[in-house]
C-alpha cells in the first residue's frame, strides 16, 4: 500500500513496513500473562493500560485480589522485578494501600486502591516520573509551528 504522504513517515515509526496491528480484547475469564521484556516506552504504557483494564474487568473481586490475580500473571522483567527488587515490606504496602479522601461531608474516607498503586509503582520504576515527560511533550508542542495545514496534518497523522 502506498504512503498517503509524499514523504516518509519519520524512521523510528516507519509506517510504510508495519502491515498489521494488534487489537487487544479483555473480559473477566481469560488469563493474561505481563511481560515488558524488549518494549519501548510507549508499548510499556500501552501494557500497563491493559493491566489496568484486566484490573477492574475482574467483576466481583476486591482490589486486593484484583492486584494478585494481576501479580500472579507477571514474566521476565515484570516477575523479577516483583521477586527480587521489592522487599516483603513494600509488597505487604503496596497489597495493603489505602487511598483516603475527603467526601462532600467533609470527613475522611479511605478505600482500597491497590490495582491502582501497583501500575502507578511499575510506572515509576521502568519509565520514571510521567509528569516530566508530559511537561517537555507539552514544550515541544507549543513550540510547533506549521507552515500550512497540509503539514498539520501530516504531523497529526505521524504522531
Amino acid at each position: 500500500m502506498r504512503n498517503y504522504y509524499t514523504r516518509p513517515s519519520p524512521p523510528d515509526l516507519q509506517y510504510e513496513e508495519q502491515c498489521t496491528f494488534s487489537m487487544n480484547h479483555f473480559d473477566e475469564q481469560s488469563v493474561y500473562t505481563w511481560n515488558l521484556d524488549g518494549k519501548s516506552e510507549h508499548e510499556i504504557l500501552n501494557t500497563l493500560q491493559e493491566m489496568t483494564m484486566t484490573a477492574y474487568k475482574t467483576r466481583g473481586l476486591d482490589q486486593r485480589t484484583q492486584a494478585i490475580a494481576v501479580i500472579n500473571r507477571f514474566q521476565g522483567q515484570l516477575k523479577y522485578w516483583w521477586d527480587n527488587f521489592l522487599s516483603e515490606e513494600e509488597h505487604t504496602k503496596i497489597i495493603d494501600f489505602q487511598r483516603v479522601f475527603t467526601d462532600e461531608d467533609g470527613m475522611q474516607r479511605s478505600e482500597p486502591a491497590t490495582a491502582s498503586i501497583l501500575i502507578h509503582t511499575i510506572t515509576l520504576h521502568f519509565l520514571g516520573n510521567p509528569k516530566e515527560e508530559q511537561a517537555s511533550a507539552k514544550s515541544v508542542l507549543i513550540n510547533l509551528r506549521c507552515p500550512s495545514l497540509s503539514d498539520y496534518r501530516w504531523y497529526e497523522d505521524v504522531f
